[in-house]
């Protein structure tokens, strides 16, 4: 494929540059809101990994078993999933999701006007325009196909739940009936039908698979179909890499990531040699990044290994590692642990267990673990919970003492607003006296009973100042010239908000750094850390019962 090569942070119709990662976030940031409404769409949910995917469908699992249920797993394939997005329908789900404006344009420009040629030898075949599909190797490829697949969840039937990541779907019933499990699963294919269809994609009947993973016995063997072709009933179901089965789960798991250690350590021979080829250095990074990450992958699942189990992880980690050092079979497992300076992988896996479950508990509401109504959307298995009450009471500590993400603006919009492009002053193509006309006319209107400070930065290459001024007082700082203006505007703000401490009025702050309120908007967990500052600021006023409001303004407008 080639394409004219233009800068992805240029529109043609407003024929200026933009911010694009701002701009990536407010996508994401509609996303994440998806995500509210549906809870199964793991791959659209910020800070969710595919561990905690697969986490996921374990807890499903196990909850069905507790409760003696059945439980019917269906995994989709998607036909060529990335090649397949229909640009017109990708780009009206983006307008569904509020994601508007100029970032729209930039991104229908990008996928409009792509060809494919074929290049032999010397000889190129003619060009043939591509319709359809996502760039691969695009960083917004997998946020546009997110986006594609934002309102899968309206095929799903009642009682039925799913989990997306990217392009693998699964779709899962638990239920003490089987033939109600059998009814809900056959009317949610007949809707994916009826979806896939609209939305011009195909999924493959023959490569998907259905699976009972129940502890109860089948009486029967359900039939569901998609488009008329029954799905093929397999003994396991793979998802994310990791294959579910209805007996011996530990087991099947165990020997899956058994195969492909073995094949990747065969691999690890051929290039380990004593007198030349890699440094040994690089033959164990190989050995933690090939093999041994095997492990860590699913942690969160084999911790429930038993010590068997474990002493066969621990095999695999030694014979890597003698391939990797070149020792003997008869070397003592302590040597060689000694030598290659490692951790015995099942204490690994049981410490990064530990911080997996540490990192959603510090992560709070904002952990995809947690609904809408911040409640547990999944439930910790009673052995991990144990696990956890064991490691606090060892370390003689509790949940109280994790330090937690802060608590910040998101879903505070009732003490908190931001207003980027509301008014009509907003607009820097209006002349100044307009402008200045404008804002006095919404101040007047929106702003009456508010008390009003602005705020601005300037930086040189020698000097960098933060200033505030409102109809009380007013201040002037220097800061460290290594600060770019991102930081002072943001400095500046924060300083407004601890010295212009009127608390018997709400609080109308004028800035004219975009930037810096965009970010605030669109704040998450990896927002810059003066941005986290300025929210947890922002939060305090909370606490005086007063409202804030955020307005930015033209440069060099006349707003005085």
């Amino acid at each position: 494929m080639k394409h004219e090569p233009i800068p992805l942070d240029y529109c043609e119709d407003c024929n200026s540059h933009l911010n694009i990662p701002t701009h990536l976030q407010e996508v994401r940031q509609a996303i994440q809101k998806t995500r509210n409404s549906t809870p199964g769409a793991d791959g659209i949910t910020a800070n969710w990994d595919n561990q905690l995917a697969v986490y996921k469908i374990h807890t499903a699992i196990s909850e069905a078993h507790s409760h003696k249920k059945y439980f019917i797993g269906i995994s989709l394939n998607i036909k060529s999933a990335y090649d397949t997005v229909y640009i017109d329908g990708l780009i009206c789900k983006c307008l569904q999701l509020g994601i508007t404006g100029n970032i729209t344009k930039i991104l229908h420009n990008f996928l409009q006007n792509w060809t494919l040629q074929v290049r032999w030898r010397n000889y190129l075949s003619g060009t043939k325009p591509v319709q359809k599909g996502l760039p691969q190797g695009s960083v917004v490829s997998p946020i546009l196909f997110v986006c594609f697949l934002a309102d899968f969840s309206e095929t799903l039937d009642v009682g039925v739940e799913y989990s997306i990541f990217a392009d693998n779907i699964f779709i899962f019933c638990a239920h003490t009936s089987l033939d109600h499990i059998s009814k809900k699963l056959q009317n949610t294919m007949e809707n994916v039908y009826k979806w896939c269809n609209y939305w011009k994609l195909n999924i493959s009947p023959e490569k998907c698979s259905i699976a009972d993973l129940s502890k109860k016995k089948l009486q029967s063997i359900p039939r569901i179909t998609y488009a008329g072709f029954p799905l093929p009933w397999k003994q396991t179901i793979k998802y994310l890499g990791i294959n579910f089965s209805k007996i011996n789960q530990n087991g099947v798991i165990l020997k899956t990531i058994r195969y492909k250690a073995l094949r990747k350590i065969n691999a690890l021979k051929s290039i380990a040699y004593k007198n030349y080829g890699p440094r040994t250095k690089d033959l164990i990074n190989i050995v933690n990044n090939s093999i041994c990450s095997l492990f860590y992958y699913s942690c969160s699942i084999i911790n429930k290994f038993s010590e068997t189990q474990y002493k066969a992880c621990n095999t695999i980690q030694t014979m890597a590692l003698r391939v990797a050092l070149g020792l003997p079979k008869w070397t003592p497992n302590i040597v060689l642990m000694k030598i290659a300076g490692q951790e015995v992988l099942p204490e690994k896996i049981k410490r990064l267990v530990a911080q997996f479950f540490i990192r959603q508990l510090a992560n709070g509401v904002y952990s995809p673990i947690y609904d809408q109504n911040y409640k547990p959307s999944i439930k910790l298995i009673k052995r991990d919970e144990v696990m956890l009450d064991n490691l606090f009471t060892e370390l003689e500590t509790s949940t109280d003492h994790i330090i937690a993400f802060p608590d910040t603006l998101i879903s505070r919009s009732n003490f908190c607003e931001i207003f980027l492009s509301d008014f009509s002053f907003q607009n820097k193509a209006h002349p100044a006296f307009l402008i200045k006309d404008l804002f006095e006319e919404v101040v007047y209107n929106e702003f009456q009973d508010y008390h009003i400070t602005a705020t601005d930065a300037s930086k040189s290459h020698s000097f960098t100042s933060i200033a505030g001024i409102s109809n009380l007082q007013s201040f002037v700082y220097r800061i460290h010239p290594i600060n770019s203006i991102f930081m002072a505007e943001s400095l500046a703000i924060c300083q407004a908000l601890d010295e212009f401490s009127v608390t018997d009025k709400n609080l109308l702050l004028l800035t004219d750094s975009y930037s810096v309120l965009q970010a605030l908007k669109c704040l998450t967990i990896k927002s810059p850390k003066v941005i986290h500052r300025l929210a947890g600021k922002i939060l305090v006023r909370k606490h005086f019962h007063q409202k804030i409001s955020l307005v930015w303004t033209p440069g060099h407008s006349l707003i005085h």
